[in-house]
């Protein structure tokens, strides 16, 4: 007999929290689509018609593994915190609605009257303010279709890009993402899927410097759910050896990706191993002594060169350097002009970008001068450029000390 209470208590505690969550879906629903339309629809729809609306309710986008992958489930929910975080803060263009709204709030609210209105229309039920509600809905340009596309374009051209660029890595794996639209009888409503696909990086050996070191293969993937290796021809890197259409892939050490990851140090990481693709595609080469220098750029700004040699066929990165570095051709003339050795650079805090991301350096007028003529200006003027991608270490700016420097050089 207690087990039987009991029993009958959970249920009814149940249902009083399902009749909870179902006014407050209505009650945002109501505020949600009034934010849109500018006119509070549910005064016009019968209560009735509510258990329709919370039946066909679309349910929030869920990420899913691609079906026979079994990606571990804290990835999974990892990139569920992105979706997440991207579909609250992202909003629709204003064109869409009276005033702004977030996706999140525009994919539940609107798809949602969408598929009533659909329902009302495809079933001709027909009460007595149905066709002021369809009316609203279609002046509002949120018929089932129209909302598709525009839910479909804002997530793919931008939710998927962020999410390749926040989760691709070269040495834990390369992730793909497309849309699927589920209708089960385990789901009620519609629910959009983010599913997700991963493809295996690609890791090998190399004999360099009289010693074995691992290296990772560099790819990408892209918002139609492809991926690709990249590689580079001959041409590209002033080989001449080389069939012209022998395609040569790239590889990455670690100490390098954590070399850029210390030098570029005010830089999201995600936005440097983004780069690091970008760069060798767009492969700017200088061959120096059997090592190849590749420019290395983030948001069309030099900020230091990959250094690489040929290793079985193969382009190995072995290390990032600074723009600054003496074995850079800015960091020569740094050396030419103004005396400036390896440990200098490291002692005048010049080794890293942060020390750039500094107002002060563009007010001296005898630094900008050196800079200019060294061809490293553009470190200077990147500070506005890089703003909101950088966490700025005002501290770490070298003014001082490099005209001390320069009084003492004189």
């Amino acid at each position: 007999m207690p087990k039987a209470k009991k029993k009958r208590n959970q249920t009814g505690h149940q249902k009083q929290v399902n009749a909870q969550q179902n006014n407050e879906f209505l009650n945002k629903l109501r505020n949600s689509f009034k934010t849109i339309v500018g006119e509070d629809v549910f005064k016009f729809i019968p209560s009735n018609d509510y258990k329709l609306l919370i039946y066909g309710r679309a349910r929030p986008i869920i990420a899913v593994s691609e079906k026979g992958q079994s990606i571990p489930p804290k990835i999974i929910e990892a990139i569920q915190l992105l979706i997440n975080f991207y579909i609250k803060k992202e909003m629709m263009p204003a064109e869409f609605s009276l005033k702004p709204i977030s996706i999140i709030d525009f994919y539940t609210t609107g798809l949602t009257f969408s598929t009533y209105c659909t329902y009302l229309e495809n079933n001709d039920i027909k009460y007595k303010n149905a066709d002021q509600v369809k009316t609203l809905i279609s002046n509002s340009n949120l018929e089932l279709n129209k909302q598709f596309d525009i839910l479909y374009d804002k997530l793919v051209l931008r939710l998927f890009p962020f999410l390749i660029q926040t989760t691709n890595s070269f040495w834990e794996g390369y992730f793909s993402y497309r849309f699927n639209i589920s209708n089960s009888e385990d789901v009620v409503g519609l629910q959009y899927q983010v599913v997700v696909k991963q493809h295996e990086l690609e890791k090998r050996q190399f004999l360099l410097s009289d010693s074995v070191r691992p290296a990772f293969r560099i790819g990408w993937t892209f918002k139609d759910n492809a991926f690709e290796w990249i590689s580079l021809l001959p041409s590209e890197l002033g080989i001449k050896s080389l069939p012209e259409d022998q395609q040569i892939p790239v590889y990455i050490q670690s100490h390098a990706i954590q070399r850029i990851f210390e030098r570029l140090d005010c830089i999201h990481r995600y936005v440097l191993i983004s780069s690091i693709y970008l760069s060798i595609g767009k492969c700017v080469c200088i061959k120096d002594r059997g090592k190849f220098i590749i420019e290395f750029v983030i948001l069309d700004v030099k900020v230091g060169y990959l250094s690489a040699v040929m290793s079985e066929g193969k382009l190995v990165i072995r290390t990032f350097l600074f723009l600054t570095f003496n074995g850079t051709p800015e960091g020569k003339r740094l050396e030419e002009f103004i005396g400036l050795k390896a440990l200098d650079t490291k002692y005048l805090k010049m080794d890293k970008l942060s020390s750039f991301m500094t107002g002060k350096l563009k007010e001296n007028d005898e630094l900008r001068a050196i800079f200019e003529k060294a061809d490293c200006l553009h470190l200077v003027e990147l500070y506005d450029k890089l703003d909101k991608f950088s966490e700025v270490h005002p501290d770490h700016s070298p003014v001082e000390m490099l005209t001390r420097y320069l009084e003492t050089e004189k």
